[in-house]
């Protein structure tokens, strides 16, 4: 990701969110061509139009290493003009933490250095489960990672979408994804968001 910042200064740039439970930076990458600014006219009182916003999380376990390294993928052909997703880089802001859980990455585990599953440590639903794989923490959202993420939810809550992107290696499924009308709309966007990962899957491996 930074040689993409380094390459592409006009289009993404970084910002450090915080630290894991083990010292690793929490990283976000902030995707965006910039607004729409109101041409002299009749309508120049509006001088900016905002873009919808869009965030992506990915690695919420250090396991899951292939969503990790398709976000990335995603990005890079974002950033190198893919034309197959040019309307997405024209007209979106994307932000994106491409790994909550650096130091799990590193480790290929998925639980933090604490023992916590960072995806059951979430303050919404949160329920005490025993330690192990799933174990939640001891109370809701009391690791570094879950608190990052969640101020930084807190923080863009104007986004139209929020996609966790998870991966379980043997079949292909949205874990979460949340918008506007989502109660009506789940089922259309998430058949719509798969159909788009495979024509773009099709796309890489040829």
């Amino acid at each position: 990701y930074d040689d993409l910042v380094v390459a592409f200064p006009n289009y993404i740039r970084k910002n450090v969110l915080g630290q894991d439970s083990s010292g690793n930076n929490i990283i976000e990458y902030v995707l965006t061509s910039g607004n729409y600014n109101s041409q002299i006219g009749q309508r120049s009182e509006d001088l900016e139009i905002t873009k919808p916003k869009i965030l992506i999380v990915s690695g919420v376990h250090g396991d899951e290493r292939s969503s990790v390294m398709a976000t990335y993928q995603f990005v890079f052909d974002l950033c190198n003009g893919n034309s197959k997703l040019a309307d997405i880089k024209e007209n979106y802001i994307i932000k994106i933490i491409p790994c909550v859980t650096p130091s799990s990455f590193n480790a290929n585990t998925r639980i933090n250095s604490n023992g916590v599953n960072i995806n059951r440590n979430f303050s919404d639903y949160w329920t005490l489960t025993p330690e192990g794989s799933n174990y939640s923490g001891a109370s809701a959202a009391d690791q570094l990672e879950t608190q990052i993420v969640q101020r930084w939810i807190d923080n863009n809550n104007d986004a139209i979408l929020y996609i966790d992107f998870h991966n379980s290696a043997y079949e292909n499924e949205v874990t979460y994804i949340q918008g506007a009308n989502v109660v009506e709309n789940m089922n259309n966007i998430k058949l719509g968001y798969l159909k788009q990962l495979y024509i773009t899957s099709v796309y890489w491996q040829s």
